[in-house]
């Protein structure tokens, strides 16, 4: 089996054999299921949606570090940067207001590029890696406008 595959299969299985240490060491028997009766069973306040700005979304690539880095897309935050003034905000906008307007997040967004990190030990062994996410930017615009405006700490 290559290097990859075993990554894959242990950052797939990691997840779930943590999630179930964590519940088999609580000593109440609380599922999540029951937990998540338990407070989705309660009345939600009313959201009210704010729709974006191209002033709120200027900021946010103003604010965004210039790196090289990117999404599956090859979109850098120097090449958003550059475009901005053209044709960047109004798309992001549209993409943006749909999403709060449908309650629906396009699935081709969601995707991340996953790439393996050593740390430490032996190079063979998958638990000596740790995975980065590199997601896209437009994702990340956003998750940066959506919490501005509804979460708060």
């Amino acid at each position: 089996m290559s290097i990859e595959n075993e990554c894959n299969n242990y950052f797939l299985n990691i997840a779930g054999s943590i999630s179930n240490k964590r519940i088999n060491e609580k000593e109440e028997d609380a599922s999540p299921l029951q937990y998540l009766f338990d407070y989705i069973n309660q009345p939600f306040k009313d959201i009210i949606w704010f729709y974006t700005s191209s002033k709120e979304i200027n900021k946010i690539i103003d604010l965004l570090k210039s790196k090289n880095s990117s999404g599956y897309d090859e979109i850098t935050t120097k090449i958003i940067k550059v475009c901005n003034p053209f044709f960047m905000v109004s798309s992001i906008i549209n993409i943006y207001n749909k999403v709060l307007a449908q309650g629906i997040c396009p699935e081709r967004l969601k995707f991340s590029l996953i790439k393996p990190i050593y740390k430490s030990g032996d190079i063979s062994s998958p638990s000596n890696y740790r995975p980065i996410f590199y997601c896209l930017h437009f994702l990340k615009f956003l998750e940066k406008s959506f919490a501005k405006d509804y979460l708060t700490i």
